[in-house]
């Protein structure tokens, strides 16, 4: 039996509004109670010396680490100043730090030994005399790219920085490093990939 061509529109309509909201429901609660994704980047490697121990895991948990072992160990000191500080302003940045040693403010960081892959020459120029570098000679050697992705990092966080840094190739990023190798070991510079 068929129900009249009225009333069959008004039962589809019904049906409609009354499922429609458990679907989207379903989808929601899916979204909210899926796990986290690689969105979150790598952790990182020491907490500063001016946080304890539990805020650094609570600031662990927070961010969405899967490990929060690096809150065990407490940051080094830098072991280089800057070279857009000064002795004075050093020294205060490395006591607001609470660095137990201030003596790194003694010894100037070197400047770079290539050019980041995302940078034009002369963009590094600009770069390198607002860092207050005496020699900008590194800005004529564009970086390597490197031969593998550092065992701590994981593929898309190792894509974000590769694309990030304008690297010609992300190739490397699908091939793991051998366990403890760091970016150094891979002939690139840290420089690049922190910037």
């Amino acid at each position: 039996m068929r129900l009249p061509r009225g009333l069959e529109n008004l039962v589809c309509a019904a049906v409609f509004i009354v499922a429609l909201p458990f679907a989207q429901a379903r989808e929601t609660t899916a979204d909210v109670c899926a796990p986290a994704q690689a969105s979150v980047g790598p952790a990182p490697t020491c907490r500063s010396p001016t946080q304890s121990g539990s805020a650094c895991v609570q600031g662990c948990l927070n961010s969405g680490y899967s490990d929060c072992g690096y809150c065990n160990t407490v940051c080094p000191a830098p072991t280089c100043r800057p070279p857009t500080q000064g002795g004075l302003s050093c020294v205060q940045s490395c006591i607001d730090k609470g660095y137990a040693s201030c003596d790194y403010c003694n010894t100037p960081c070197p400047p770079p030994t290539c050019r980041p892959p995302n940078q034009g020459g002369l963009t590094c120029v600009q770069s390198c005399m607002n860092s207050g570098y005496s020699d900008c000679g590194y800005c004529n050697t564009p970086c390597p790219t490197p031969t593998c992705r550092p065992a701590n990092m994981a593929g898309l966080s190792c894509a974000q920085l590769c694309m990030l840094n304008g690297y010609p190739s992300c190739d490397f990023c699908s091939k793991p490093c051998p366990a403890g190798a760091s970016l150094q070991d891979t002939e690139v510079s840290a420089a690049p990939l922190c910037q």
